[in-house]
This record gives C-alpha cells, structure tokens and sequence, in this order.
C-alpha cells in the first residue's frame, strides 16, 4: 500500500493461494480461492490513492493451469471493476490449445505438498505429463482452446487479462 500510495503500481501473483475447496488443515472444502483475495486487493487500491490524484494501480496475475482460473476471469465481468488482471501462461497451454486438447488445472496445495516447492515454482511445460500422471496430485479437466476462447474474448470486452 505504501508503494502504491507514492505513485507505484503494485503486481501480485495468486498462483501460490490454495484454489477454492481445497482443504485446510484436513477439512475438506474450507479454502475461498483466489477471488476474496482479489476483492480484499482491489478494495486496498482503491482506499490508497496516489497522492489524491488517482486510485492506486494494481494488478493480480493467476497461472492458466490453476483450478480457479475460470473465477478469476469471470471477476471482469461483474466484481471486480479497478483490479487488472494477468495471466502466467506457459508454452504447454499454447501446445494444448492448438492441438484443440483436454489440458489439467493442477492444485497448489497437492503441487505444493508432493514436491515441497509452491506452484510457482513448477515449471509447467517440462513437468505437466508427470503431474498428470501423478495420481497425489487434484486436478480438474478443461478443453485448452475454449479457455483460450474465453481468454481471448474478455480481452476484447476489457482489455484484460494481460499475458505473461
């Protein structure tokens, strides 16, 4: 909040937040997901302006492959108003999406707990066979090109989510 208050603009990444249901400290479904988090941060920006010239610059980046990602874009439409919103995007989502191909949402809370490093820190393109196979990690199926599709329709309505 102090940086954003003096003029800067603040990137987060939610790629790391337990996705929503997942559980916490055994008790299944308990997890909100992303999308508080993203109401909590853009209420923050909007309370620190930026020397009372504008509304402080936030945005929040969310990986495609996490199982929230279908909330997270959604948020554009009707929750979240000031928050920009980013997307990590791998080689391996544009390598599904173009073979028109089931792909796996994976959770970073089992991600996270089978290899001891966060989410974030995976790298996607090289070890997604393996965590598909892997059978301690959750992971939900979507068809990449539709979420392409969805991607690729709320930046024309918005301009978001920027890719990374």
């Amino acid at each position: 909040l102090q940086l954003s208050r003096i003029g800067g603009g603040v990137g987060i990444s939610l790629s790391n937040l337990r996705e929503a249901g997942a559980p916490i400290k055994g008790y299944a479904g308990a997890a909100s997901g992303v999308v508080p988090v993203m109401k909590l941060f853009e209420d923050s920006f909007s309370y620190s302006n930026q020397l009372g010239q504008r509304q402080g610059a936030g945005v929040v980046y969310l990986s495609v492959f996490h199982p929230d990602i279908l909330a997270f874009l959604s948020t554009k439409k009707d929750r979240v108003k000031t928050l920009s919103l980013g997307v990590t995007v791998p080689d391996k989502f544009y390598e599904l999406a173009r073979k028109n191909e089931e792909m796996y949402l994976f959770s970073p809370y089992s991600v996270e707990k089978e290899y001891g490093k966060p989410f974030n820190y995976i790298d996607i393109t090289a070890m997604y066979d393996e965590l598909v196979a892997n059978p301690n990690i959750t992971k939900t199926k979507v068809n990449a090109r539709e979420l392409e599709t969805e991607i690729s329709k709320l930046q024309q309505e918005s301009g978001y989510p920027y890719i990374i």
